[in-house]
């Protein structure tokens, strides 16, 4: 008994300390000192105060995200544990693979592609190298929004997640492809979202919930919604907030897409799955630390 309660102790102390990162008082001080810095900055060199619409490079781009960084490092350091940073690294480059994943994913059923990058693009502008710090700071966020639905989410019971999740994406995935090439050509793909073809796409993420659901129990699905819906606000904050700093626009939803482009319903399932991507990531690297 006093294991177990140790265990759910040591995890919740670990997801609050990856999402202090973000919403900590100290955090969001260093944000607030970026931005002036920033402003300050631009005032020095061209003489005019400006607290927006910067002009677009990739080194202010990394000025705008040096906040979270900042703030990764500061708490890391006066909490004496550096694992956070271990997370963050690790985080960034599954996001930018997992992204590039799913594009080429939806291209296999879709004419155009899900979403278009364009500043630093990477492989058919399919992600773009400038992703890094995002996805790092995207999974932290998966991780704090899953520690306030899911009392141990590190803890015994979900300790083959990873395994049990990706066993199902590729066997759901191998299914997909054969139910396709049975009703359809190979070499056909989609021009329009329609509701046929969307249900051909997103059969399996739905699969793989109610699976995961059958074995871990219905709060599953509830964690599913949960991460849809906060890491399409939040990737939707993102994208504008890009806009508002440094006057730049970095993708461009290409299927259902409102805001011009900022945003599409039909990423939310999409953002579903990849919280038990980031969530099979950091049960695995909980591991590897312990």
């Amino acid at each position: 008994m006093n294991r177990t309660y140790d265990r759910a102790v040591e995890t919740t102390f670990f997801c609050y300390h990856l999402g202090v990162i973000l919403i900590s008082p100290r955090s969001l001080l260093i944000y607030a000192l970026v931005w002036c810095g920033a402003a300050v900055w631009h005032f020095v060199r061209t003489g005019k105060f400006q607290l927006n619409r910067f002009r677009f490079s990739v080194f202010n781009y990394y000025v705008m995200m040096s906040g979270f960084i900042l703030a990764s490092v500061a708490n890391a350091f006066l909490s004496s544990s550096w694992h956070s940073l271990f997370y963050f690294g690790a985080f960034a480059f599954a996001g930018v693979i997992g992204e590039t994943l799913v594009s080429i994913w939806w291209r296999l059923f879709f004419v155009k592609r899900f979403w278009v990058y364009s500043i630093e693009t990477i492989d058919h502008c399919y992600t773009s190298w400038l992703n890094f710090v995002p996805w790092a700071v995207g999974g932290t966020l998966y991780i704090n929004a899953l520690s306030s639905v899911v009392d141990d989410p590190f803890g015994h019971q979900y300790e083959y997640l990873w395994l049990i999740s990706g066993a199902l994406v590729v066997s759901l995935f191998l299914m997909q492809i054969a139910i396709r090439r049975l009703v359809q050509p190979s070499n056909h793909r989609y021009r329009a979202v329609a509701a046929l073809n969307l249900v051909l796409f997103f059969w399996p993420v739905v699969a793989f919930v109610a699976i995961l659901a059958w074995i871990y129990g219905p709060n599953i699905y509830f964690v599913a919604c949960v991460f849809g819906f906060v890491a399409t606000f939040a990737e939707y904050l993102f994208g504008k907030s890009t806009e508002f700093f440094i006057s730049k626009k970095m993708w461009t939803y290409s299927y259902l897409s409102f805001d011009r482009g900022h945003f599409t319903p039909l990423s939310v399932p999409l953002f579903a799955l990849g919280g038990f991507y980031f969530w099979s990531i950091a049960v695995v690297l909980r591991h590897i630390i312990s």
